[in-house]
């Protein structure tokens, strides 16, 4: 049966002490797939802890980062028009 642990640290010593705790090395190395968020500093970590999983990003993350991404770049180009410019993109929507 799937078992989900959603963790509410980010530290990755709670974490490694988490697992390390409450799972057994047995249990651990069972695990086919981790979710986690993209966040590199993790990785080292849970590929000790969970030697046969599969680390998974999560998709709400990068969806997240993407959105950010544009967002950012709307208003970097939106602060670098000129009145003339920003008027004409305006009137065509």
């Amino acid at each position: 049966m799937p078992s989900i642990t959603v963790l509410p640290w980010r530290k990755n010593a709670d974490i490694k002490n988490f697992f390390l705790n409450c799972y057994s090395k047995r249990h651990r190395e069972r695990v086919t797939r981790v979710v986690m968020d993209f966040n590199s500093q993790y990785q080292p970590a849970l590929r000790t802890l969970f030697p046969h999983a599969k680390l998974i990003v999560d998709n709400l993350h990068l969806v997240q980062m993407a959105v950010q991404a544009l967002n950012q770049t709307r208003v970097q180009l939106i602060k670098n028009m000129t009145t003339d410019g920003y008027q004409m993109i305006s009137q065509k929507v």
